[in-house]
């Protein structure tokens, strides 16, 4: 399934007349992201919009870690507090593992890239995690701008669709 025209395969001649006799025809409807201005608006964060344009203009790496809200909401079965099915670990569990991990490594890199992290709405989302200075953490950003202004030269991710055809859709070297 494509979203977008662009990233669908070509469809060939005699496919296309099947289904234009047939009168299908293919719509492609964008990502599925809430239309509301509010979590799509710039001003929510101003501050880290400036550092993510400072940092561009220094030609400094970026990283984006999103766990998605799967993992850090309170779906039952895969969610904060899961462990449902055959789940080891908690959405929580993994999430503080990665990162301790990233927070880890990151914050020795020379020089420091700017690292910003969205970590859902949990109250016990960083715990006991010391955090760098480079690094924002915020509960929730507007994912699309985000990688739209900052082509992140690492994006962390759960893997989830949305997720994965947003950074598809910036289209970074």
């Amino acid at each position: 399934m494509a979203k977008l025209q662009s990233l669908a395969d070509p469809l060939s001649e005699t496919d296309a007349c099947v289904f234009f006799a047939q009168g299908k025809k293919f719509e492609f409807v964008g990502f599925l992201q809430n239309d509301s201005t509010e979590d799509d608006d710039e001003t929510r964060c101003p501050e880290l919009f400036a550092e993510i344009a400072i940092a561009s203009r220094l030609r400094s790496d970026i990283i984006y870690i999103s766990m998605g809200t799967l993992l850090t909401g309170e779906d039952p079965d895969y969610g904060w507090s899961a462990y449902a099915g055959d789940n080891l670990l908690s959405g929580k569990e993994i999430c503080h593992a990665i990162y301790s991990v990233i927070f880890g490594e990151l914050g020795e890199w020379v020089p420091k890239p700017l690292v910003i992290l969205a970590v859902g709405n949990q109250l016990d989302a960083l715990p006991d995690l010391k955090i760098p200075e480079n690094c924002w953490c915020l509960p929730t950003l507007p994912q699309q701008q985000v990688l739209q202004k900052a082509r992140p030269s690492l994006f962390i991710t759960h893997g989830g669709d949305i997720a994965f055809m947003e950074a598809l859709s910036v289209a970074w070297n």
